[in-house]
């Protein structure tokens, strides 16, 4: 054999290895050069919200600003997919839609509000929420102004990806920021940015930034898997989807199947709540822009059910215990024999959620209004996978700002100056978001301490 013959046998091989890795990228060129982009993959989507600086916005053909629009939900409830467990379902993320001009018009004062659902307005319309009734009310207000104020507010999104969104955002001349968080940070994209990606996801994540070929055949995999209701296959891409917001219906998860309370999550989440609202605050102050922290509210009346223990049914069942007593007694409007009974109960079970909530009650029907809100508080700190605001986190909100000397309002006693089931029916369509008038009220706190900020 010649040496030239063997040189030719080597470099028909070296090009039969190359020639697939040729083709793919002239193929994966051209696709972009014609416009044959596979829709973004929701696994994009997820990394790229982790990323400091990433933006929402795209251009529209008048120029002006949008949300992307498939990062737009249409409607004024959650876009989920449920889990193959009972009562898991995952957060589908997305924001009202938006148009505003990129350059800020002179006279106009340009709010950004973000935060999760409540600043989204979930099960109520974009007017009633209090984003909305804010901006009509500045208009009423100061009539000679003109007011842009922004509703960024995304469904499951904690302060990890708020914070940021803030630089794209600090980017386009506002003269506020409003910040309403805080109910999300125990959730599970919050705890864990990414859990369950491991190596070979984030390969995936990143030939599907890459790669046009690589995308279309992804999409055509994932979505042959949903057609497929394999159910392991639909919970994966549902995580990814959602960002890894993995929600829970408490009344519906089994007993054996809810989250017990994690004291080392939940002082971690507290001390990285308290990191990012300082982050937010020091962003801002460094781009002359003023920012303004809120304590959302909860609703205290809602009954706990992820933590409540499996022992209450029993207890109530055996008809003796003092669980059962205490409720008898309460049934009966002697307040003061449930409390005794609630408090022995207590004592025997003083991590269990529900007894808080009971006894908060009793202290409410009684006049005992500190008491009771102490109480029932205390439910939903023993509580937290109904990702109700704990009281870590509402002091995370205090200290993060403080030490970076930005304003805080407690919009707290707002919505609490009667604690009664009956107003709090009026006030809350669930565990934390508000209704129509639970927003306007919100608004109406909001006002004086926004025009303050605009110096009005």
């Amino acid at each position: 054999m010649t040496p030239s013959r063997s040189g030719r046998e080597r470099s028909f091989r070296v090009a039969a290895v190359l020639l697939p890795f040729v083709v793919f990228a002239v193929v994966d060129r051209g696709l972009g050069l014609v416009g044959l982009v596979p829709p973004e993959d929701p696994l994009v989507f997820h990394a790229r919200t982790y990323e400091e600086d990433f933006t929402p916005f795209a251009r529209s053909p008048e120029g002006d600003l949008t949300i992307r629009s498939d990062w737009i939900n249409e409607g004024n409830d959650l876009r989920v997919r449920r889990g193959t467990g009972e009562g898991r379902f995952f957060v589908f993320p997305g924001f009202r839609s938006v148009r505003f001009p990129e350059s800020k018009p002179a006279g106009t004062k340009r709010i950004f509000v973000v935060g999760g659902s409540s600043v989204f307005g979930l099960y109520v319309g974009e007017d009633e929420a209090f984003v909305g009734q804010l901006e009509a009310g500045l208009t009423e207000r100061y009539p000679e102004h003109r007011f842009e104020v922004l509703n960024l507010g995304c469904p499951g999104w904690a302060s990890n990806r708020i914070l940021n969104l803030l630089p794209a955002l600090l980017r386009l001349e506002p003269d506020l920021v409003l910040v309403y968080a805080g109910h999300n940070e125990l959730l599970r994209g919050a705890v864990d940015r990414g859990p369950g990606l491991g190596k070979l996801g984030r390969i995936d994540e990143t030939m599907l930034s890459v790669s046009n070929l690589y995308g279309w055949l992804h999409h055509a995999v994932a979505s042959w898997s949903r057609g497929a209701k394999d159910p392991g296959r639909v919970e994966d891409l549902a995580a990814v989807e959602a960002g890894e917001i993995l929600v829970y219906e408490p009344l519906i998860v089994p007993v054996e199947d809810r989250p017990p309370l994690d004291d080392v999550i939940v002082h971690l989440a507290a001390e990285r709540f308290r990191d990012h609202v300082a982050g937010m605050a020091a962003r801002c102050r460094e781009a002359g822009v003023p920012i303004l922290f809120t304590v959302p509210v909860a609703n205290l009346l809602r009954p706990p059910a992820v933590t409540a223990g499996a022992h209450l049914e029993d207890d109530r069942a055996a008809d003796s215990g003092p669980v059962s007593r205490g409720f008898t007694a309460m049934e009966a409007e002697r307040f003061p024999e449930a409390l005794r009974w609630l408090d022995e109960a207590i004592g025997a079970s003083p991590e269990d959620a529900g007894l808080y909530y009971w006894r908060g009650l009793s202290h409410a029907q009684i006049g005992n209004r500190s008491a009771a809100i102490s109480d029932l508080q205390t439910a939903v700190d023993r509580d937290v996978r109904t990702h109700r605001i704990t009281s870590s986190l509402e002091r995370a909100i205090f200290e993060g700002a403080r030490s970076a000397g930005a304003p805080v309002v407690d919009l707290r006693p707002v919505l609490r100056r009667t604690i009664s089931p009956e107003r709090a029916k009026e006030l809350f369509v669930d565990h934390c978001h508000p209704t129509p008038e639970g927003h306007r009220l919100l608004a109406g706190e909001l006002l004086p301490h926004v025009a303050e900020l605009l110096g009005l």
